[in-house]
């Protein structure tokens, strides 16, 4: 296992510009990673999920995973949300469309194709055929709120990275 990346190798990162407040469908949001590891040691992820409820709604936001690896490249790396819960919330992932990409949490971004996550390996998105030792890439989170979604100030998705 020495000549393969190890998943402490893998950090999913903040981007450079974060959630705007609630219901503002105008701030960009997403662009460049940062250095901010926003999973926590069990690969928790706190999405924050800006939005007053009145009606079903559709918001987005972004997060980088990136290979941390001095020297390794991995192999046909993909991601997918381990669970999926609250049941009246459902979740998308998708591989951002070019680099840095960014939009607003009211607009979906262009070009990215979303996968429903249902917490198995169904939900896998392609993160391109290989992530180079010290790369990363963008994914998008789409989260469709039900008419009467419970809404915190967040809720913890396990996103899942795998690779060969």
């Amino acid at each position: 296992m020495a000549n393969q990346v190890q998943p402490a190798d893998v950090q999913i990162l903040k981007c450079a510009t974060g959630m705007p407040a609630p219901d503002d469908t105008s701030t960009t949001i997403g662009g460049a990673p940062t250095g901010t590891q926003i999973a926590d040691v069990s690969g928790d992820i706190l999405v924050e999920l800006t939005v007053n409820k009145t009606a079903s709604k559709t918001r987005y936001t972004k997060v980088t995973i990136k290979n941390n690896h001095g020297s390794l490249t991995m192999t046909e790396p993909t991601v997918y949300l381990d669970n999926v819960e609250p049941t009246d919330i459902a979740f998308e992932l998708g591989k951002e469309n070019a680099a840095n990409q960014t939009t607003t949490q009211g607009t979906a971004p262009a070009g990215v194709t979303f996968t429903a996550q249902d917490g198995t390996t169904a939900g896998r998105v392609s993160l391109g055929a290989t992530l180079a030792a010290s790369a990363s890439v963008g994914v998008w989170i789409k989260v469709i709120l039900g008419q009467n979604a419970t809404t915190a100030t967040g809720h913890v998705l396990k996103p899942k990275v795998e690779w060969v």
